[in-house]
């Protein structure tokens, strides 16, 4: 079905140049409008205070850096990697909270902790986060973790950015793209626990400096709703102005 639907297609939206690069040698003729993921309007910077009804700035627990792995837990995520990077960075004031539905076996992902040794430095929540627990994270963190294996976009790093937070990912075409470099986030320029460790240590230095959170601001801005809309008027060539709410 699936198949059919892009056959009868002649424009395409996709959320990365990657993906482009996959449907172009199957569908040559037609046209692509390119646009990451959107923003949720339910995490705008400037939402206030009284309207979210949680501590947008919660305290944290130790006087530590605080690193965050979010979203579902499946095995292409890459979370033994993020595990193992925290266990190589000597420094145990650095932690890591974990908040997902674990996909994969929890007693082996427990397990793999306490082999690490870093039982005292990984706060474990594998469950569905809904929204004002999931704005607390975000808000606690310094920087969010992605070490994906594979990916064509992510959902989590729009919203990283939507709380002005920055990234270290994987070198990988769906995020590479969405990031700059020294910016916004950084990438691990290998796929091991040891570079993740390195490229997070690197990052914690200057992740809460307005330097940073300007660079994320202005990225944030061109990935919004109203600039998805536009990308999509304009494959259509209709030049219709998207008015804001």
């Amino acid at each position: 079905l699936l198949h059919y639907q892009a056959r009868a297609s002649d424009k395409y939206l996709v959320h990365s140049k990657g993906t482009a690069a996959r449907l172009s040698p199957l569908f040559s003729t037609a046209s692509y409008a390119i646009h990451p993921l959107p923003i949720g309007r339910g995490y705008p910077i400037q939402l206030d205070d009284s309207l979210i009804g949680v501590d947008r700035d919660p305290p944290k627990t130790e006087p530590g850096k605080n690193v965050l792995f979010f979203g579902l837990i499946r095995a292409y995520k890459g979370l033994d990697i993020a595990l193992e990077a925290i266990a190589l960075i000597k420094n145990e004031s650095i932690t890591l909270t974990v908040a997902g539905e674990a996909w994969l076996n929890l007693k082996d992902i427990e397990a793999h902790i306490e082999q690490l040794g870093i039982t005292d430095r990984v706060t474990l929540i594998p469950k569905y986060v809904d929204d004002k627990q999931a704005e607390g994270l975000f808000r606690n963190c310094d920087l969010v973790v992605l070490p994906y294996r594979a990916i064509s976009s992510s959902g989590v790093l729009p919203l990283a950015y939507a709380f002005g937070k920055p990234v270290v990912a994987s070198n990988l075409p769906g995020l590479v793209e969405q990031i700059e470099h020294g910016s916004t986030g950084w990438i691990a320029p290998e796929y091991s626990p040891h570079s993740f460790a390195k490229t997070i240590e690197e990052g914690l230095l200057v992740a809460n400096s307005e330097k940073i959170k300007s660079a994320i601001e202005r990225k944030a801005a061109a990935m919004t709703w109203r600039t998805y809309a536009e990308s999509i008027l304009a494959l259509n060539g209709d030049p219709t102005t998207v008015h804001p709410q």
